[in-house]
């Protein structure tokens, strides 16, 4: 079921491991993204998770890459039927370019993202221009 809502929102991840660090890039042409399918964790919510995707983007505006945005999409409601429990983070560049270094505000949005889910599976794509397009407007540019 993941992997078929990827292909329809023309994902194609080229890396599958949710601990698999450093990833590379392949060459890319477009916009690198890194693709996250995450679950809520019993005790998160999906306010703390929207505030760990805010200061995930606020961090990287204040290391010098403004332009990378990070969309949030729930992917499908609960059995229950009380909400999503799953959801497609995409973190969307214009560049490849390295991550800048660890810091007290990165352990604050990485510890906000555990207390809130659990990775379930990464990987990474390259969008389109337009496909980018639309993500970043998705996050409100």
């Amino acid at each position: 079921m993941k992997h078929r809502l990827a292909i329809a929102l023309g994902i194609s991840a080229v890396a599958s491991s949710a601990f698999a660090q450093p990833m590379s890039m392949p060459p890319c042409a477009g916009h690198p993204a890194v693709v996250r399918i995450s679950k809520l964790s019993p005790t998160g919510t999906i306010a703390g998770l929207g505030k760990a995707v805010r200061d995930h983007q606020a961090w990287y505006a204040a290391h010098g890459q403004p332009n990378v945005k990070i969309v949030l999409a729930p992917m499908r409601g609960s059995s229950a039927g009380d909400g999503p429990t799953e959801f497609v983070t995409l973190t969307i560049s214009d560049v490849v370019a390295p991550r800048p270094p660890s810091d007290d505000a990165y352990r604050a949005f990485v510890k906000e993202y555990d207390d809130n889910s659990t990775i379930e599976w990464t990987g990474l794509t390259c969008l389109t221009n337009d496909e980018a397009k639309a993500k970043a407007a998705m996050a409100g540019k």
